[in-house]
């Protein structure tokens, strides 16, 4: 649960970064004419958008993930535990070696 928050949170810190720089690549540059900015979005906007998008889409995929994954523990603890005793008997394996 831990990790899903401190994945929503770092998510959430990369979409403020991209909104900052969808806005500073929005206003106009030094020396240019305001009508040329507005009519002819800057690539750097574009890329900004594109790059938020994949953000939203990512952050959503992963919390439908972890409510499906936190679904199917709740549906089936034995199958839950069973899983990580294994996977705890083969990491200590591994590290013991």
């Amino acid at each position: 649960m831990a990790e899903l928050d401190t994945i929503r949170k770092e998510l959430e810190t990369l979409l403020k970064e991209v909104k900052d720089l969808q806005k500073a690549a929005a206003a106009p540059a030094a020396g240019e004419a305001a009508a040329a900015a507005a009519a002819e979005p800057a690539p750097a906007a574009k890329e900004a958008d594109d790059a938020a998008d994949q953000i939203r889409e990512l952050q959503q995929y992963l919390a439908e993930r972890a409510n499906e994954a936190e679904e199917t523990l709740e549906n089936h603890p034995i199958v839950a535990l069973a899983a990580a005793f294994i996977l705890g008997l083969v990491a200590g394996r591994i590290a013991f070696r």
